[in-house]
């Protein structure tokens, strides 16, 4: 660990739910009155695999249905 850096405190979770999304792993954890999205990589995110860490805001929920939506538009024309 690079110094001066200290180790996040773990979190209460009290909800966990892994999504595969290409080939990383979406985990949506519910913990200690807050909602987090851990973007993570081979497998469910751990210190190790985590690429990215964000807290979902009010308007999250509707920007990933708009992302899969221009996904699935995209492998259309891709297959057509």
């Amino acid at each position: 660990m690079a110094q001066g850096r200290k180790r996040a405190t773990p979190l209460a979770v009290t909800r966990r739910t892994d999504l595969p999304v290409g080939d990383c792993v979406a985990s949506v954890l519910e913990a200690e009155g807050a909602v987090q999205v851990i973007w993570g990589r081979f497998g469910p995110a751990d210190e190790l695999g985590t690429l990215m860490n964000d807290f979902a805001t009010d308007r999250m929920a509707g920007e990933l249905r708009a992302l899969a939506d221009v996904v699935e538009a995209a492998q259309t024309r891709r297959e057509a």
